[in-house]
């Protein structure tokens, strides 16, 4: 993953780690408030070198540095802890008594430190005052000699024994602080975790894993135009169009051996956002004074009519089952035609199948330059695939983190299955792009129906006028 990527994880997922934060704070409040709090007492002895006569003073210096590193393992030995047990009326064992004793010598500055850690203050300052009185008398005893010397080692006492004023542990910020991290860090794990995990195309360098599924535009998850009325117009000046311009281009200058005349626009799922791109597409193509018509061939969840405003019927269902003839079917929207759904099928693979489909198809390739087949999604339905069959090439919309790579492969192994030809794929609902600011007033769209005798594929006389609607349909992820 590039960091970038990681950066956009820890912004979607910034509630993740929040609530690690959260969790880690409250975990080290509660451990903190069941910790019994430890008082400690020091002293500390300063160590004068014994005198002796076959020793000089440097030669007694270096001899008490080397003892005083030895010392604080003679500070919890069972010899000295023994005595100052049974010297006092400590309630504790001897192995208690040893483990709250921690010492550390300095052969710097010839001192040895001593700490008693203790959950009882007065006991804790009751343990030092037997160390400071019995540990010299200890150390003499052990290092007793005989023959010339003359003097042992003096340990005197120079600080202590004293109780600190403040329990040492446990510390409250400390222990918040290390919590916090800890909880962000958990936090920001799972969240990585999450990302990693998730097989969905989400950049398309994923999409990179075969020449049909090459990525030829990304289009942006504009929110400033899908929150207007889809019977509304948005300005032509929107990412989203500059987007679905980018892949008309791409379209129109496509190394595609044979005709491009019937365009099949479709997906490997549902929720996609195939509609959107399929309307606009045609939209961008009519607006360079092109004679488009967009079919709709989603004959199971149909929206066009609904989003374009118009009426749902007759339609391509229509025509297909004789009931209908394909002049009073289209109907125009701008500088675009369109030919709806139409009428509920309870078989609608059976007449995407017929040869009436094809025959139908071939009257309007004799009457526009382009066609957009506005299809169901590849799965779980064959709809999508025996329309892609009858087309000339298909484009597969990705929804970006809506399909796995191996939904898209699966879905593109069954258009090779009908011998479609793949154009590529458009990484759809792209975040991170808006749209600039949009005018509160932007003119109303309605869609007519075509007059009876005029020519299907006629021009509007301003094709700039064409709206740029978000088909917010059945295929398409609702917005609240």
């Amino acid at each position: 993953m590039k960091l970038v990527e990681y950066v956009t994880a820890a912004i979607h997922g910034w509630w993740i780690i929040l609530l690690g934060l959260l969790l880690g704070v409250a975990a080290a409040f509660l451990v903190t408030s069941q910790m019994a709090p430890v008082h400690q007492s020091m002293v500390k002895f300063y160590v004068v070198a014994p005198v002796a006569e076959n020793l000089s003073p440097l030669q007694a210096d270096e001899l008490v540095r080397g003892r005083i590193i030895a010392y604080p393992s003679l500070l919890t030995s069972d010899q000295f802890v023994e005595r100052i047990t049974s010297s006092s009326r400590l309630d504790l064992s001897e192995d208690q008594v040893a483990d709250s004793i921690t010492a550390f010598g300095d052969p710097e500055t010839l001192t040895l430190t001593v700490n008693v850690n203790d959950v009882d203050a007065d006991r804790s300052l009751d343990i030092a005052t037997e160390i400071a009185n019995n540990f010299g008398v200890m150390v003499n005893d052990v290092e007793r000699v005989s023959g010339n010397a003359t003097e042992g080692t003096v340990l005197s006492v120079i600080s202590g024994p004293s109780l600190a004023p403040a329990p040492v542990s446990p510390r409250p910020n400390l222990n918040l602080a290390v919590g916090a991290l800890l909880g962000l860090g958990i936090g920001a794990l799972i969240v990585i975790a999450r990302v990693r995990s998730d097989k969905s195309v989400r950049s398309i360098d994923q999409l990179d894993f075969e020449p049909s599924a090459r990525a030829l535009a990304t289009i942006p998850d504009d929110h400033a135009v899908s929150k207007l009325s889809p019977a509304s117009a948005p300005y032509l000046n929107t990412r989203l169009a500059e987007a679905v311009r980018g892949l008309r281009t791409t379209i129109q200058f496509h190394p595609h051996t044979g005709p491009l005349q019937l365009i099949a626009v479709t997906s490997a799922t549902a929720a996609e956002g195939r509609t959107t791109v399929a309307l606009n597409l045609a939209l961008v193509m009519a607006e360079a004074k092109n004679r488009v018509l967009l079919v709709e061939a989603d004959l199971r969840r149909p929206s066009l009519a609904t989003v374009l405003e118009l009426p749902d019927r007759p339609g391509l269902v229509d025509i297909l089952q004789g009931e209908a003839d394909v002049d009073v079917t289209i109907q125009r929207v701008g500088a675009l035609d369109v030919l709806v759904a139409g009428s509920s099928s309870s078989q609608p693979s059976e007449l995407l199948a017929s040869t009436t489909l094809t025959d139908t198809l071939s009257e309007l390739r004799t009457r526009y330059d382009l066609i957009v087949l506005d299809t169901s999604a590849l799965h779980p339905f064959t709809d999508a695939a025996l329309v892609c069959a009858a087309s000339d090439a298909s484009v597969v919309v990705v929804g970006h983190g809506m399909t796995t790579r191996d939904e898209l492969s699966a879905a593109l192994q069954s258009l090779g299955a009908v011998r479609s030809d793949v154009l590529g794929t458009v990484l759809n609902l792209v975040p991170g792009a808006s749209s600039p600011s949009l005018p509160p007033s932007s003119g109303h769209v309605s869609g007519r129906r075509s007059s009876r005798g005029k020519h299907p594929g006629a021009h509007a006389s301003d094709p700039t006028d064409t709206p740029m609607p978000t088909a917010e349909g059945a295929d398409l992820p609702q917005r609240n």
